[in-house]
């Protein structure tokens, strides 16, 4: 009842009464009543509550949501598709986080040409470990992919 006003709660007694959420005991010669809320009742629903809503998910369930909403490797992929998916996300998130801005771009890509994005990846993960990358890991990829023939 925290929060409801002393009218609200005066209006209301008869009803929680009923539904057993509240004890009401009135001593004789008009003393104050003592109300004593009953802890194991759970209040009926109000007209803005009554309708049907699924319940909360899980922490772990909200992960997993929260992962495909936000995944840009879809379950379409083939295991190599993924595996390549991986790689480029990973090369493209070391040096300066391209991967949310590329990520649709390069997933296209592996669909499409999935030969030449391994080789691509194959060059940008040897380039990041000889330190050649002289701007973003995306921009080399994006340079190495213009370069190699299909």
């Amino acid at each position: 009842m925290s929060g409801w006003s002393p009218r609200t709660v005066q209006d209301r007694l008869q009803e929680l009464k009923e539904i057993g959420l509240v004890e009401i005991s009135t001593p004789a010669l008009k003393s104050p009543s003592t109300f004593r809320l009953l802890a194991d009742k759970q209040p009926l629903p109000n007209a803005r509550q009554s309708s049907k809503k699924a319940p909360l998910p899980s922490l772990e369930q909200d992960k997993k949501n929260l992962l495909k909403t936000y995944s840009t490797k879809p379950n379409k992929l083939s295991a190599r598709q993924r595996e390549l998916a991986d790689r480029i996300e990973t090369a493209l998130r070391t040096h300066g986080n391209q991967w949310t801005n590329d990520a649709g771009k390069w997933i296209n890509r592996i669909k499409s040409a999935p030969g030449k994005c391994e080789r691509v990846i194959a060059e940008v993960e040897s380039a990041m470990k000889e330190r050649r990358i002289k701007t973003t890991s995306a921009r080399y990829a994006e340079q190495i992919w213009k370069e190699f023939a299909p």
